[in-house]
């Protein structure tokens, strides 16, 4: 293995022209290539990757039947993500929202998060439409032929010829990651930036310089060389993947040490070791530039353990399994095949959140695996075959596919990093990272294949390539098209049609600025599941009006956000009234999250207040008006003591509800 990880670096000609392959060369007598015709030719693949990503998406998430004013997905994670969209283009910025956590408002500070792309596309989107879901929806939809134009350039830096390399496109952009994440892990399923990271961790493997002008010379001609485009674009494409999501960018910075690493010990070019080490320097960096506000109000504000917590035991729980990617994909179209991935799941432990890479890049897993078996057994005393530059590509994109493996497999190396931070738990995610690279062995595989079809014949070898990348193309996308693919569009337009009817009857009846106490208590974000609602269903609400106020949706963890629960445990004529003297107009139930569909709690409620004036249509939303309380606790009451009160509840609500004002 040794002598064949020497000839990493490849040749001068890595291929990216594909060419026929790797370091081939024009035939005597030929004309070259002329750079018009080159770029005509590559403009028309990346248009063919797009159009083709586009069709496969449509067929596969039956886009016909979607409205984009309807968000995807009205559940779970999805309604937290939507809720930063809507929060960012009505009030600047997602980190803090008045309309939640009433009377005092979000701060979404004491969750650290710093996935700010997508809300920078919402926060410009919204200079031009007024409407989150489609923005919501649309940055969604962007995802796929983005992934489709970079996986593309990432398989043609490769070696794979344009043909494949655009079918390798498509297959990237309707990975089943990409269904599995969907708008429940809205700012993981926006990977398009993904190969950027891979291909600077495959260039530090190879032994290559990521920075031009980085080299030996005068250090004034140096410096020169560093405002290179080429490098502010490597600069402006790490920043970038940072900024998209940092479990990808702390991904790729693992990649990059670990590479560096394994590059010095094989070459001892401490430069371009260095030149690595700042590639890595800078996703970190920007990763910290990301959530530093959230940094800065935790010193301003002190620590708050509770707003982001991580059991010590989720780095292995969100591991990945080799069988786990090279099984089918949940929900196959085939039945068969649908009822294995299920089984297994079900049967085996750590099901994970089921990463699976498809047929076509789980042939490229197996190749990796196949490769570097290989080349170890030639080290052991067997003879190296000479080393091309499509070997030698082979080889890189192999050691790096095992490396992610090592990484993010259960009881991996991801499990002793995960020491260093209770953030990093979902090693899992990296299937995506292991997905581009296994495409772009099985793609230049394919090409191999292609090239012993047409037996050197260069007439038929274009035609070939395009029929075999073809073939290709429909059966992988056959393939991880699956179910979960298909968002349940009548279901969730129903869900959200009735939720808007009930926030329009509400605002009518309560008034456009009415500030409304949430029954029961559920604390935000990430709290366990409350009979058949969600933390996430806190806030849901909110996302369909523009001026109602609501006590939930405040990030647990402090007085002012947790101070609902001490008002929640208090018996209905208690809860009304400390409602009212919180200033209050009315109580809004959610049924969904009581053992017996708000039974008990209404009848508690309706014998204080009366009847609730607006039922939803599903009838899971009531609201109770507190008008009458309201109007005693005033006449009981001076608005300084209401304020008092209004105070102690935000630094000690325990004591604040002993001193309630009852009508």
């Amino acid at each position: 293995m040794t002598a064949t990880l020497r000839d990493l670096p490849g040749s001068a000609d890595d291929g990216t022209s594909g060419t026929g392959g790797p370091g081939s060369s024009p035939a005597a007598g030929r004309p070259r290539r002329t750079s018009g015709s080159y770029a005509r030719r590559s403009a028309a693949a990346y248009l063919a990757a797009v159009v083709g990503s586009l069709a496969a998406t449509a067929a596969a998430m039956h886009l016909w039947d979607a409205d984009l004013a309807v968000p995807f997905n009205w559940g779970g994670d999805a309604v937290s993500s939507a809720a930063h969209v809507k929060a960012t283009m009505q009030w600047g910025w997602y980190e803090n929202q008045p309309d939640l956590g009433a009377p005092f408002g979000q701060s979404y500070h004491d969750y650290p998060f710093g996935d700010n792309l997508p809300l920078v596309f919402a926060k410009v989107a919204g200079w031009f439409t007024d409407s989150w879901p489609v923005v919501f929806n649309l940055y969604f939809l962007l995802g796929f032929p983005l992934a489709a134009v970079t996986g593309l350039w990432f398989v043609r830096r490769c070696g794979v010829s344009r043909p494949v390399g655009v079918a390798m496109g498509i297959l990237f952009a309707v990975a089943p990651y990409h269904w599995i994440r969907g708008e429940t892990h809205y700012y993981l399923s926006g990977y398009w930036l993904v190969p950027v990271g891979v291909w600077t961790a495959l260039t530090v493997l190879r032994g290559r310089g990521l920075w031009a002008g980085a080299g030996h010379g005068p250090l004034r001609r140096r410096a020169r060389g560093l405002l290179d485009v080429r490098n502010l674009l490597l600069l402006v494409g790490l920043v970038a993947l940072a900024t998209s999501a940092a479990y990808y960018a702390v991904f790729t910075a693992v990649l990059i040490g670990v590479a560096g690493l394994m590059a010095l010990i094989r070459t001892r070019a401490f430069g371009r070791f260095v030149g690595a080490a700042v590639a890595g320097s800078v996703l970190m960096v920007a990763v910290v530039l990301n959530i530093l506000p959230d940094l800065l109000y935790a010193r301003a504000q002190g620590d708050n353990p509770v707003g982001f917590e991580r059991p010590p035991g989720d780095p292995e729980v969100y591991a990945l399994k080799i069988v786990s990617l090279l099984l089918p994909a949940p929900g196959h179209r085939i039945p068969a095949l649908e009822r294995l991935r299920a089984d297994y799941d079900a049967l085996y432990p750590l099901p994970s959140e089921q990463p699976t890479l498809g047929f076509v890049a789980a042939v490229g897993l197996l190749m990796a695996l196949a490769v570097v078996f290989a080349a170890a057994t030639r080290g052991l005393g067997g003879t190296a075959r000479p080393t091309t530059a499509r070997r030698s590509m082979t080889t890189a994109l192999s050691v790096l596919v095992l490396l992610m493996v090592l990484l993010s497999t259960v009881g991996g190396l991801g499990t002793i990093l995960s020491t260093l931070s209770a953030g990093l738990r979902g090693w899992n995610r990296m299937s995506i990272l292991i997905a581009i690279a296994c495409l772009a062995l099985t793609g230049l595989a394919v090409d191999a294949g292609v090239r012993v079809l047409a037996r050197r014949r260069r007439p038929v070898l274009l035609p070939l390539r395009w029929a075999v990348a073809g073939l290709v193309a429909v059966i992988g996308v056959f393939d991880q098209s699956t179910s979960w693919a298909i968002p349940r569009y009548a279901e969730t337009r129903s869900a959200w049609e009735s939720d808007n009817a009930f926030v329009a009857d509400v605002t009518a009846t309560a008034g456009a600025d009415a500030m409304l106490f949430q029954v029961p208590f559920m604390a935000y974000p990430e709290s366990p599941q409350l009979f058949n609602a969600l933390d996430s269903d806190v806030v849901k609400l909110s996302l369909l009006s523009e001026s109602l106020r609501w006590s939930g949706g405040g990030v647990k963890g402090r007085p002012r956000t947790d101070w609902p629960l001490a008002v929640n445990q208090l018996p209905p004529d208690q809860l009304t009234a400390a409602a009212a003297e919180m200033g209050f107009t009315g109580v809004v139930l959610d049924s969904g999250a009581t053992p017996d569909g708000g039974g008990a709690l209404q009848a508690g409620l309706a014998a204080e207040v009366g009847e609730p004036t607006v039922v939803s249509p599903d009838g899971r939303w009531r609201y109770f008006p507190l008008s009458a309380v309201a109007a005693e606790v005033q006449a009981r009451t001076t608005p300084q003591e209401r304020d008092a009160f209004v105070q102690l509840m935000l630094t000690d609500p325990n004591v604040a509800v002993t001193r309630i004002s009852l009508p």
